[in-house]
């Protein structure tokens, strides 16, 4: 029997394969508008989406309900997709291929454990506004990607952390401050957004990343295939 590779939401999957039939078992059964109702189809797509979609924190801005599906048209196509439901009823697509691309090589999400993935997605979640302001930003500027040379929108654009990555700051910030990960509280919001439940470390860790992060507004794909710099955490965890 083959060994599990990958765990989302409880599930051990030994391709990431295995994560796409599961997404589309989960849409298929879904009628459009519809709400995602068993709880571990709901773990599962949390953990999936929350954990590896880079624009989850701009998508759930404006709150977060449920999952759900929608068709899309374009191009003279037609696609079925999962759905974010807002608070305000709207409902935002995300794409569950984009997430599975962007889950990480099978070593090191093996070695990688889940209290260490609740902080960094906490982390991440205390420094959304800063990102997301300097999107809004650098969109109203006209900005172009610096890589490719395309004309940015709201569609095509993602925040990138130029020169020191985002788990370079964040080891770093913890180096510094002889912070071992795993012993710091995540809390959540909504039951959705991991949270510091120590706020003057939040503030700390907001602060470091306003003063030494340099923001950048290139093109989703280019993203994507931004080299990923390996970060040592087991310096900081033992």
């Amino acid at each position: 029997m083959a060994k599990a590779k990958y765990s989302i939401g409880g599930n051990a999957f030994t391709t990431k394969s295995g994560i796409t039939e599961r997404c589309r078992k989960i849409r298929d059964a879904t009628p459009d508008h519809a709400l995602v109702a068993a709880a571990p189809d709901v773990a599962f797509l949390l953990d999936l989406f929350g954990t590896w979609h880079d624009e989850w924190d701009d998508k759930t801005a404006g709150g977060f309900v449920g999952f759900t599906t929608m068709t899309v048209r374009a191009n003279g196509k037609v696609t079925r997709c999962f759905a974010i439901q807002t608070a305000d009823d709207d409902l935002i697509d995300i794409s569950f291929p984009h997430a599975i691309r962007r889950i990480e090589t099978a070593r090191t999400a093996t070695l990688m454990p889940q209290a260490l993935r609740d902080f960094r997605n906490a982390a991440r979640v205390e420094i959304a506004r800063q990102t997301m302001d300097y999107r809004a930003m650098a969109l109203s500027a006209g900005a172009q990607c610096s890589v490719t040379g395309l004309q940015l929108t709201a569609n095509n654009c993602a925040v990138d952390h130029h020169g020191r990555s985002f788990d370079e700051l964040l080891f770093e910030f913890c180096q510094q401050r002889g912070i071992n990960p795993l012993k710091v509280q995540v809390s959540s919001v909504r039951g959705v957004q991991a949270r510091f439940v120590d706020r003057a470390l939040a503030r700390d860790w907001q602060a470091d990343h306003q003063q030494r992060a340099q923001l950048r507004l290139i093109e989703k794909i280019a993203n994507l295939k931004i080299p990923k710099v390996p970060v040592d955490w087991d310096k900081l965890v033992r």
